[in-house]
């Protein structure tokens, strides 16, 4: 299991990833592995993962915003987490957990990707854990 977050705004414009640059918890499993300051979670061994996301997030301008988890440089499908606000700045929480089937070289890096139509911003301490469950 490997708990990774982010001590530091970031603007994410569309496409882009959140870095993340602290790693919480790391436990002997080699089944994850993330370098500080990088968006990827490398998925080591087949199996069934357990993908969870946290984070505030605001658009840069009033609008709809959007965040999805990214494997294999696929949007997972039911991953989006979106949020409209009113004003530039509105900071919304958003959340999503899924399972995810690794194997055979597929699915093979998880990210947090902007697959909006606009730039947002990440406050700092947004989390990520990825989790081999069998």
């Amino acid at each position: 299991m490997i708990e990774i977050s982010n001590s530091a705004a970031q603007t994410l414009e569309v496409g882009q990833a959140i870095l993340f640059d602290v790693t919480n918890l790391k436990t002997r499993c080699t089944a994850e592995c993330h370098r500080a300051g990088m968006s990827d979670v490398k998925l080591r061994l087949p199996g069934i993962y357990e993908v969870a996301f946290s984070g505030n997030i605001a658009g840069v301008a009033a609008g709809t915003v959007q965040l999805s988890i990214s494997a294999g440089n696929a949007v997972l499908p039911g991953s989006n987490m979106i949020v409209t606000s009113t004003a530039a700045g509105d900071a919304f929480n958003v959340a999503k957990t899924m399972l995810l089937g690794a194997g055979c070289g597929m699915y093979d890096v998880i990210r947090i990707v902007n697959t909006g139509t606009a730039a947002l911003t990440v406050s700092p301490g947004a989390n990520l854990i990825v989790r081999k469950l069998s």
